[in-house]
C-alpha cells in the first residue's frame, strides 16, 4: 500500500507540474488562464468522487480499482493529443508545430487564420542548454527574480491557507465540530439536540459546493483578471475562516459549517485557479518550464506542511485554534497579494516586469556619471525602486 501511494504520488506530482504548462502552451492567449484553471477543477472533481465513495461506504479495494480505471482512461485518451506547438517550434519542427496548432484550433494547416498565432511561437533554440544553466539564467535577471518570488509566494501561499487540510479532513472536521457543539449544548441545556449528525454527508455537500465554484472560476479568471480575483478571494477566505473559528468556539456547529463551506467555495472560485494563471503569464517559453517546476516543488512542500500542521494544532489546541491559524495565514497572504501582486492577464512578461519594476528594462544599479540635481556626482542609483 505504501509503495503504491509513493508511486502514485510521483506520477501525480509530475502530471500536476506539466498540466498547467501544457495548457498554457496549447490554448490561445484569451483562454489560457481558464485552461490553466481547469487543473483545480479536475482535482476538485476527484475530491468529490472520494467523498461519494466515503458516503456510500465503498470498500477501499473498489475505490482503488476505480482510481486505476480513471488513470488508464486518461492515459488512453491522451495518446491522441498532439505535442505542444511551442515545444515543437522551439525544437525547430515548424511543420509539426503548425499541424499541432491546426489540430488544437480545429482548422486546416493552410488556414490563414493560423499565421498570426504561428508567428508568436518561440524561435528554434540554438544548441542544448542544461536544466541547471536555465535555472541560473532565470535568476540572473533581477526582474525575473522579483517576478518569480511574487508568483511563487502567490501560489505557495494559497496552497498553505488551510483549505486543502479542511478538504482532506472534512469528515473528521465535521465530527469534531459536532462534538464541540454537543458539549456546549449539554453544558447549557442537558437535553439539547445534537447537530451535524452525518459528517460524511456534510463533507459530500462541501465537495459539491467546491466543484461548482471551481467551474465558475473558469469564467471569472478571464472576466475579472488575476489580481482582483486573488486579492478579493484571499480576504474573503481569511474572514470566513475566522468566522468559522468563532462559531466552533461558541458551539454553533451549523454556523461553522456554513462559514467553512463559504471559505471553500470562495477559495475554489478564485484562489485555487488565479495564482496558477498569474504565474504562467509571468515567463516566456524558455523560462516557463523550469519556473513552473520550481513553483510546483514549493507548492507540494507547502501542502505537506499544511496537512501535517493542521491535525497537530487540532490535537493540541482544538478545531477552533486550527481554523483561527488558517484564518491568520489567509489574511497574511491577503496583505501580501494586496501589496505585491500585479495584474497579468493579456500582458507580456516584459509588461509584467515593468509593473513590478516601473520604468526599467533591466533592474540593476546604474552609475550616474553626470551631475545630479542634488549636486552629487558618480553615485549608483537603483532604477528598480518599487516592490
Amino acid at each position: 500500500m505504501i509503495g503504491g501511494r509513493l508511486a502514485a504520488g510521483f506520477g501525480g506530482t509530475a502530471a500536476w507540474t506539466l498540466a498547467p504548462l501544457l495548457a498554457r502552451e496549447m490554448c490561445s492567449e484569451g483562454w489560457c488562464g481558464a485552461a490553466v484553471s481547469a487543473l483545480p477543477l479536475a482535482h476538485n472533481a476527484g475530491i468529490l468522487l472520494m467523498y461519494l465513495a466515503a458516503d456510500a461506504r465503498m470498500h477501499h479495494k473498489t475505490v482503488i480499482w476505480w482510481c486505476l480505471g480513471v488513470s488508464a482512461f486518461h492515459f488512453f485518451v491522451f495518446m491522441f493529443i498532439p505535442e505542444s506547438p511551442s515545444f515543437l517550434a522551439a525544437k525547430g519542427k515548424n511543420e509539426e508545430a503548425r499541424s499541432s496548432l491546426a489540430w488544437l484550433r480545429g482548422r486546416s494547416t493552410d488556414s490563414p487564420k493560423l499565421d498570426a498565432e504561428f508567428k508568436t511561437l518561440p524561435p528554434a533554440e540554438q544548441g542544448e542548454e542544461s536544466s541547471l544553466s536555465r535555472v541560473l539564467d532565470l535568476f540572473r535577471d533581477r526582474q525575473r527574480r522579483w517576478a518569480f518570488a511574487i508568483g511563487f509566494v502567490a501560489v505557495v501561499g494559497q496552497e498553505m491557507c488551510g483549505i486543502l487540510a479542511i478538504t482532506q479532513y472534512a469528515e473528521r472536521l465535521f465530527m469534531l465540530t459536532r462534538d464541540r457543539a454537543a458539549a456546549v449544548s449539554i453544558a447549557a441545556t442537558p437535553e439539547g439536540p445534537l447537530v451535524l449528525a452525518t459528517p460524511a454527508r456534510h463533507a459530500l455537500i462541501l465537495g459539491a459546493v467546491q466543484l461548482v465554484a471551481s467551474a465558475l472560476s473558469l469564467y471569472l479568471v478571464e472576466r475579472l483578471g488575476r489580481r482582483p480575483l486573488i486579492v478579493g478571494c484571499a480576504w474573503a477566505v481569511g474572514l470566513s475562516l475566522g468566522g468559522a473559528a468563532g462559531a466552533v468556539w461558541a458551539g454553533k456547529a451549523e454556523g461553522a459549517a456554513v462559514a467553512v463551506a463559504l471559505a471553500v467555495a470562495v477559495d475554489a472560485a478564485g484562489l485555487q485557479a488565479a495564482p496558477y494563471a498569474l504565474f504562467s503569464d509571468m515567463f516566456a517559453y524558455e523560462y516557463r518550464g523550469c519556473a513552473t517546476m520550481l513553483m510546483i516543488t514549493g507548492a507540494c512542500l507547502g501542502n505537506a506542511i499544511e496537512v501535517v500542521m493542521f491535525p497537530a494544532v487540532v490535537v493540541h489546541s482544538g478545531v477552533a485554534a486550527s481554523l483561527l491559524t488558517a484564518a491568520a495565514l489567509s489574511l497574511a497572504y491577503a496583505i501580501f497579494t494586496t501589496i505585491a501582486v500585479p495584474e497579468t492577464r493579456l500582458k507580456t512578461p516584459e509588461q509584467i516586469y515593468d509593473a513590478i519594476c516601473p520604468a526599467a528594462s533591466q533592474c540593476h544599479s546604474v552609475k550616474v556619471s553626470n551631475k545630479l540635481k542634488s549636486g552629487t556626482r558618480g553615485e549608483k542609483h537603483s532604477v528598480c525602486t518599487s516592490f
